[in-house]
């Protein structure tokens, strides 16, 4: 028979939220007990600042310890441990550091989802098919233009034919930054078009 959530979580005194996260991870949830035995051996309690620290094992070298009774006992099983000072502190600069770059991702999120805000992939993506296009426009200008050229004599019509046919492979290559972010697919423009 399944526990509720609730009464789990009441049980070991943490958020119900905490109970499905830790049943996913193999937490049993059958009995409170066999729930209790199973977070007393794999999740590890927060470190509190300012909480009296825990009680030192029996064989473990006071703080600061040195020397021949240090080395013994540490040979013994038991260790050096740091000083709570800095284990608190050290936590406390780490969750900090943590919950400062889980806030710069999701103001991130928000500023692409608010559209400030694009992939670098998708401008080189928008980039590279802007010059590419534009680099094809513009070897084509011979072949487009030479019958027309061929058989002009006056030179302002043949300045005037190139400097349109250049200007308009610069105004698509200049609304290439219009176009970065929306859908390139030809369903999306007809549709447009049809509107």
């Amino acid at each position: 028979m399944q526990v509720r959530t609730t009464d789990l979580a009441r049980a070991l005194a943490c958020d119900p939220t905490l109970i499905s996260r830790w049943a996913r991870r193999g937490m049993p949830v059958d009995s409170v007990e066999a729930a209790r035995a199973w977070h007393a051996s794999n999740i590890r309690s927060r470190v509190r600042i300012g909480a009296p620290p825990p009680a030192e094992p029996a064989n473990r070298p006071a703080k600061g310890a040195s020397g021949p009774a240090a080395t013994a006992a540490a040979a013994a099983g038991g260790a050096v441990a740091p000083s709570d000072e800095n284990v608190s502190g050290d936590y406390h600069v780490f969750r900090v550091r943590r919950e400062r770059a889980e806030s710069g991702i999701a103001e991130m999120r928000e500023a692409e989802m608010r559209g400030e805000l694009i992939r670098l992939s998708a401008v080189k993506n928008a980039l590279g098919i802007a010059f590419a296009t534009a680099r094809e426009s513009l070897l084509q200008l011979p072949s487009r233009l030479a019958p027309q050229l061929a058989g002009e004599t006056d030179p302002a019509t043949i300045q005037n034919l190139l400097y349109v046919e250049i200007h308009q492979t610069l105004v698509q290559l200049s609304g290439a930054g219009d176009r970065l972010g929306k859908p390139t697919d030809s369903s999306t423009t007809t549709e447009k078009e049809t509107e």
